[in-house]
């Protein structure tokens, strides 16, 4: 078995990390301080936490797990930026050597109704100011939309800004929210614009916690070239093979999953069955400080729940470096320097078992 500590060395790819749920607690705790939000507890820290974070007996279910993105905090764009800069600095600290880091500027904007365009540019420079004083970690961004709380004349908005941006770095679209209520089939317009354009690549999140056909869906209507979780795909055969035939990569994140109730528990989760069946199948957070987890954590799980080797994690992080929405050099100079920081690692590992 890999030890924790071990895990935490090992440098990763990140693919599917809300910024949403990637801030730090105490932040935001002094965030509600600021703006004396009482209702949140944020006099008394352990009462705070409940409010922004899963605890472990809490009840295994989305919606409940949804409920913890709050985002009455922000009292200026330098909250925002706050936010952005420390995510990115956990990630770098967790040996996070390339991190996607999605977020919906609608989440930031809508309270004091910040302009969206502005939010989403103070994100990418907060963001790339930090990856400059953390030099192992590359940041790109991709725009988070929401089923169910945008309008697709929101979507079409948030997609005129994606396109007129000349920050580089803005690489994808995602899709996210209630599979249930808000079906694929609804955004087909929309999203035929976003694959026309050839712009972004497309994840969308589906099969979470409903069945197969929201997996179907997302890939026939939504020109998925990324499934976010997933998990469904392990109950329908055909489904299955033809995400390993057309090399849909399915983004999954274990302890996000137990927490929404997607799987009962981490023993029966599919993601060994996607890994050795041949799906390009990739390991992430999710929401980190939502779960209390990192990157690592999630890793020790999988070695110690599904007996991977150090290897198999090498193999996934090539899985996540193949299907990065970056384009085919910048790919090959990730790989090169990803394969560079593991060799290093291992000789790390190597050095300290002969000690």
């Amino acid at each position: 078995m890999i030890p924790t500590k071990h895990t935490q060395q090992m440098p990763k790819i990140e693919l599917h990390r809300h910024l949403e749920g990637a801030m730090r607690t105490e932040t935001l705790r002094r965030f509600a301080a600021k703006k004396k939000l009482t209702a949140y507890h944020y006099q008394n820290p352990a009462q705070f936490r409940k409010h922004v974070e899963i605890g472990k007996n809490d009840k295994k279910d989305l919606l409940f797990f949804l409920s913890k993105f709050i985002n009455v905090w922000y009292s200026s764009l330098e909250d925002v930026a706050q936010v952005a800069y420390e995510s990115v600095e956990d990630a770098a600290k967790d040996n996070v050597l390339y991190y996607e880091m999605r977020f919906n500027p609608e989440h930031y904007a809508f309270v004091n109704n910040f302009k969206r365009d502005v939010v989403a540019r103070t994100v990418i420079e907060s963001a790339r100011k930090a990856q400059k004083k953390y030099k192992n970690i590359d940041v790109k961004f991709l725009f988070t939309l929401n089923r169910g709380k945008q309008t697709i004349r929101d979507m079409e908005y948030m997609f005129d800004i994606a396109k007129s941006f000349n920050i580089d770095g803005l690489i994808g679209i995602d899709l996210a929210g209630d599979e249930t209520n808000f079906p694929a089939k609804q955004f087909k317009q929309f999203f035929k614009k976003v694959k026309d354009a050839g712009l972004f690549g497309i994840t969308i999140h589906a099969g979470e916690c409903v069945g197969p056909f929201s997996v179907w869906d997302a890939i026939h209507y939504l020109h998925a070239d990324r499934i976010g979780h997933g998990v469904a795909v392990s109950k329908d055969k055909k489904l299955f093979d033809y995400v390993v035939e057309h090399d849909i990569t399915l983004e999954q994140c274990l302890t996000s999953n137990l927490q929404t109730g997607a799987v009962a528990d981490i023993e029966t989760h599919p993601f060994p069955k996607f890994y050795h069946g041949g799906v390009n199948a990739t390991l992430n957070t999710d929401d980190p400080s939502i779960e209390r987890i990192t990157l690592s954590d999630d890793y020790a799980i999988a070695a110690k729940t599904f007996k991977f080797s150090i290897e198999d994690f090498k193999q996934i992080n090539l899985n996540a470096i193949k299907a990065s929405f970056l384009g085919f050099t910048d790919k090959e100079k990730l790989k090169e320097r990803y394969l560079s920081a593991f060799a290093q690692f291992e000789k790390s590992i190597a050095k300290k078992r002969r000690a």
